[in-house]
């Protein structure tokens, strides 16, 4: 008995090991997915940083564009050019400006 038990143990400990060496490289291939699914996500993540980053200079951009564009509307409006000529001590004109007309020859 003591033989049949060392033979199954032995019997064992190489076809685990024979098992182990024929499958090594499924186990190298899910290591290599492994290292992939590892890489696609640290570069997702940085995608994803970069993406926000973004999002805020291009609010950043669109706050400072109304703001430019508010002020240029705000100087633009007809009181506001009328107090700006006024210190060049010009007067709102009644009458419509004269046309020039040049003679041909």
């Amino acid at each position: 008995m003591k033989k049949e038990a060392k033979i199954r143990k032995t019997t064992r400990k190489k076809v685990g090991t024979r098992m182990m060496f024929r499958n090594l490289p499924f186990i190298y291939f899910l290591g290599g997915l492994a290292l992939l699914y590892i890489a696609n996500a640290h570069f997702a993540e940085r995608k994803v940083r970069q993406i926000d980053s973004l999002k805020k200079e291009i609010e950043e951009m669109r706050w400072e564009f109304n703001s430019v564009k508010s002020d240029f509307l705000y100087q633009a409006t007809k009181s506001q050019l009328s107090k700006d000529v006024a210190s060049l001590k010009n007067s709102d004109r009644k009458a419509p400006p004269k046309r020039i007309e040049i003679a041909e020859n």
